[in-house]
């Protein structure tokens, strides 16, 4: 499925979750060092949720 993301609707649901009308589930959490166990783990496809890659900005 391919999706053109507007900001106006992008924007909407962040509103809805900030709200708690909808909920994002999380499978797990992974730092961005460790994005290729993450890459591995969707490629499973046996995850319900997101799979979440952080970004340490403190550099």
């Amino acid at each position: 499925m391919w999706v053109n993301p507007v900001g106006a609707q992008l924007q909407e649901l962040a509103d809805l979750v900030d709200r708690h009308n909808i909920r994002v589930e999380v499978a797990r959490t992974f730092p961005l060092p460790e994005a290729a166990d993450a890459f591995r783990l969707n490629m499973e496809g046996h995850t319900r949720g997101k799979i979440v890659i952080t970004v340490d900005d403190a550099a």
